[in-house]
């Protein structure tokens, strides 16, 4: 494996925020890495094909890259758009029973908005009464 595709598995893996590829190249800038942003598109391509991370694509929203590759849920807040992995138990066998299919994958997406924004915006609700 190549120096840049080690540094981006290991910054993806370390970062539960499911970053996209921008915030990658800013993390490798502060940490003095020397990597130009065509060269992290290319490198989380190949990590992608390689199945060593997946990518996360949402509507009007840049890709997103995650090191988990099994299947799980992600959550995503519709006000601040951070990611967050959920596990719902029994989940696969539910949806087996429910369908009748012998399900291998799926790719399920709940959106909410997260606990941060809630405060936040209860905040800005009594900050003008």
């Amino acid at each position: 494996m190549s120096k840049q595709k080690d540094t981006l598995l290991r910054l993806i893996a370390a970062n539960k925020g499911h970053p996209s590829a921008e915030e990658l190249f800013l993390e490798c800038k502060e940490k003095n890495v020397k990597i130009s942003i065509a060269t992290i598109y290319r490198n989380l391509n190949l990590l992608v094909q390689e199945g060593k991370i997946a990518k996360i694509s949402l509507p009007n929203e840049p890709d997103r890259y995650d090191s988990r590759t099994d299947t799980h849920i992600h959550g995503v807040c519709d006000r601040c758009h951070a990611i967050e992995d959920f596990e719902i138990a029994e989940l696969d066998a539910f949806l087996a029973k429910q369908t009748g299919l012998a399900i291998h994958s799926y790719d399920l997406t709940l959106h909410y908005t997260c606990a941060k924004c809630r405060k936040k915006e209860a905040l800005n609700i009594y900050s003008w009464l």
